[in-house]
């Protein structure tokens, strides 16, 4: 499979997983009525919440809240960089330097898991800091 049809992949398994991820790919099924065959109900109107949460209203809470969505979202690159990895890895056909590339993406993925973690592990400690010194 040739590189540009990989990453059109990619990119559409990418966009699919952040759409169900926010929640944006539902069905919903407009309601008959009881009374007789053929009367139709609308639904009822659709309701807008806030994004952020109604406990959302302070600047610590919200930029800690798009800071877990982005490592979430890194979290999710990396498992699609490992895929691709050892898909190039798997489908080498025995040329060694495509085994050699698959390893090197699946080691490079899984460093960037770590460093996703320790940064996550960092910014909690940080955040927990300055909690407890904001007032």
């Amino acid at each position: 499979m040739n590189r540009p049809i990989r990453i059109t992949i990619f990119i559409f398994f990418l966009v699919i997983s952040l759409f169900v991820g926010m929640g944006v790919v539902k069905s919903e099924v407009a309601t008959q009525s009881a009374s007789g065959a053929g009367t139709y109900q609308p639904s009822p109107p659709v309701r807008l919440d806030n994004p952020l949460g109604d406990d959302n209203k302070d600047i610590p809470t919200i930029i800690g809240n798009a800071i877990k969505v982005i490592l979430g979202l890194l979290g999710t690159l990396t498992l699609f960089v490992f895929v691709d990895g050892a898909f190039s890895w798997v489908t080498s056909a025995g040329y060694p330097q495509r085994v050699q590339k698959g390893a090197k993406t699946m080691l490079f993925a899984v460093a960037g898991l770590f460093i996703i973690f320790a940064s996550y592990a960092m910014l909690e400690v940080l955040f927990r800091i300055m909690e407890t010194k904001g007032g």
